[in-house]
């Protein structure tokens, strides 16, 4: 991962075969997908995990994802990684993110739980103020 406080990116590259079988391919793999802010770059040097609320966003249409986890590094890493493979549970998501890509989109953790916190009553409302914004939301599928 690189330590630069302008972008957090790690970069990590798969191997694929093309269509036709005869190429074999890199394509970088992105875990976090936007430039970097402080509230992302800390969950990655901490060593403990990070409860909280993550958010998908379409930066071309306005429209959001919101997910609770336990575990916001491996949060960031798992719906990157089903994006890419045409997997995610919310398929309105997944046809704008096949159809636009990978650069329209941002994945950040939006808020922070404790460990006593209630990560379902954020979650509740997280959507509601995202709601009373007046942005749409995705369904989680």
């Amino acid at each position: 991962m690189k330590n630069t406080k302008t972008n957090c990116v790690e970069w990590i590259y798969y191997a694929y075969l093309s269509k036709d079988s005869r190429k074999l391919h890199k394509r970088p793999f992105c875990t976090i997908i936007q430039p970097m802010n402080d509230s992302n770059y800390g969950i990655f040097a901490r060593p403990d995990k990070v409860r909280g609320i993550i958010a998908i966003r379409n930066l071309k249409s306005g429209r959001a994802l919101l997910e609770k986890t336990e575990d916001a590094v491996k949060a960031f890493k798992d719906e990157r990684f089903r994006l890419d493979l045409g997997l995610h549970g919310s398929k309105e998501l997944q046809a704008e993110y096949t159809a636009i890509g990978l650069e329209l989109f941002s994945i950040d953790l939006i808020r922070e739980c404790g460990k006593d916190e209630d990560i379902d009553a954020a979650l509740s409302e997280c959507e509601e103020e995202y709601r009373k914004e007046g942005i749409s939301l995705y369904d989680r599928g």
